[in-house]
């Protein structure tokens, strides 16, 4: 093992040792993984060691222009490292509708994260009074810019009148019931910076399709999201930092919708949602990445990022599912079965995905072993 243990009194290395021989007695992974999940797992600071192996790999950072990139493959810059880019201000977009809950959670979170020179845009979309008077709490800051539609209008329409309104080149379109992690904004605006050609990326998450861990959420079913509920979304964040060593972008042909950080230049090239075809949301998103691909762009999953997801807390179950399907007959007209069906396999046969969720399960069920 190429592990250093520094200044970890007796008492916690007998618990690192004990879950360490326990995740290993139990699992295929290295030592190096078995003790930083260890290490995680009961809250001793681990940084990753720079492995000098990897370097050898060599794979371009984006696929040519035009052409769409084959299932599983990632990047890693030849160095092991993102260069760093000089700090840029970002745009972040939250379209909220109702559950007060959630979306307090959502805008705590979103404010802890953001530097001084960002700024948060939340478009109400006609709310009811609880979740009204919240937005209006939080608009006390003076990042944040309130708009209030005074009909509701949809989910679609509002993203694209809060996209109208951003003001840097990086912008975060985020949905009201999910929590971010320390350094989200950071991680994924660095993947845009990197690379000019990537038109959005998004985070892995719980409850986000084919970027979900521990396990690929299919269609509706949300009862996997209690699997990693117990879990801090910054503990999984730390997780997925060390296991990817802050590099790994995985192509994708589509992306979810929950959370996505867009280039403002992509966004006027391929341009808005369309709302005539998807107005209350669901299959907007999936649209707009289709068209990015077809205009020439690339996508990616930051697999080095982690957002929480609560889903579907605006629409009651019967009104998910109509909204769904409706969708999915427009998508099928649009660009037929097959494309639709192509659109994911990128993400969810990945082989690196598949690894980081099997990895992921083994780090949730011995946390839950600790607690």
């Amino acid at each position: 093992s190429r592990l250093i243990l520094h200044r970890v009194d007796s008492l916690n290395f007998k618990r690192l040792n004990r879950l360490a021989w326990k995740i290993h007695s139990s699992s295929d992974l290295t030592d190096d993984e078995c003790w930083t999940l260890s290490a995680l797992a009961i809250g001793v600071d681990v940084q990753a060691i720079h492995d000098t192996g990897l370097q050898k790999r060599k794979a371009p950072n984006h696929p040519p222009r035009g052409k769409l990139p084959n299932t599983g493959k990632f990047f890693r810059t030849p160095n092991q490292g993102i260069p760093e880019h000089p700090h840029l201000a970002r745009s972040i977009l939250i379209p909220v509708f109702n559950s007060p809950d959630d979306t307090r959670r959502c805008l705590s979170s979103v404010l802890s994260t953001m530097a001084p020179d960002d700024e948060l845009i939340i478009v109400d979309d006609s709310s009811e009074r609880k979740t009204k008077k919240i937005c209006q709490e939080f608009s006390a800051d003076s990042r944040v810019r309130l708009f209030r539609n005074q009909s509701n209008l949809g989910y679609s329409k509002s993203a694209n009148f809060a996209l109208s309104l951003a003001a840097h080149k990086h912008v975060a379109l985020l949905n009201s019931d999910t929590i971010v992690s320390a350094g989200w904004l950071d991680k994924l605006q660095k993947h845009l910076q990197n690379d000019p050609n990537l038109a959005a990326v998004g985070p892995v998450s719980n409850n986000a399709q084919a970027q979900s861990i521990p396990h690929q959420i299919i269609g509706d079913n949300l009862e996997n999201e209690q699997v990693t509920n117990f879990v801090k979304p910054q503990l999984l964040n730390e997780f997925l930092h060390l296991w990817s060593q802050g590099t790994e972008l995985l192509w994708a042909e589509s992306l979810n919708g929950f959370c996505m950080m867009f280039n403002s230049e992509s966004v006027a090239s391929v341009g808005l949602f369309d709302t005539d075809a998807f107005p209350r949301g669901y299959g907007e998103e999936l649209d707009w990445c289709i068209r990015a691909v077809d205009a020439g762009y690339s996508l990616g999953v930051a697999l080095d990022t982690y957002v929480f997801h609560a889903k579907g807390k605006s629409f009651s179950s019967t009104e998910r599912s109509i909204l769904k399907g409706q969708a999915n007959e427009i998508l099928n007209r649009k660009y037929g079965k097959k494309r639709l069906d192509s659109a994911g396999k990128s993400v969810r046969l990945s082989p690196h995905m598949t690894a980081l969720r099997s990895l992921s399960d083994v780090f949730i069920k011995f946390c839950e072993d600790e607690d």
